[in-house]
């Protein structure tokens, strides 16, 4: 019967990757679960006992250096956050948005670029009317 567990990993936990690494042991131990980072690193995970226990040998092993606690109550992010479980495609989505929004703020720039130029017209429209009008007058 699966299992939840929350733990708090202290102590030179700031490297980049860390939380990466984190992802990439639980995965290989078949967990399910969240990795983030509040000050310390947590992991909020499910699985079976025997994985939940490999996944604490796993980490022991490769960080000897840091304080590895099992809390009894599951830790939630505060404040409220998501959780990216893809995040090359997250990233392409958010570019494909990028490139769409650039596309309209150029299509807005060559309206008001066409806006401009007739404003140009009819200022100079206008300034040929005063002029005749001072000439009749």
């Amino acid at each position: 019967m699966p299992k939840q567990c929350s733990i708090v990993i202290k102590n030179h936990v700031q490297f980049i990757g860390y939380r990466g690494f984190i992802e990439t042991i639980a995965i290989k131990n078949d967990l399910a679960g969240f990795v983030y980072k509040d000050g310390s690193v947590r992991v909020v995970c499910e699985g079976e006992e025997k994985a939940i226990k490999n996944f604490l040998d796993d980490l022991k092993k490769i960080s000897p250096e840091v304080s590895i606690g099992v809390e009894d109550k599951i830790a939630f992010p505060k404040p409220f956050g998501r959780v990216i479980v893809n995040l090359d495609r997250e990233i392409f989505e958010r570019l494909d948005e990028g490139v769409k929004i650039l596309g309209e703020i150029k299509e807005n720039v060559e309206i008001l670029g066409e806006m401009r130029d007739t404003q140009y017209e009819s200022v100079s429209i206008l300034k040929d009317i005063k002029k005749l009008l001072e000439r009749k007058a």
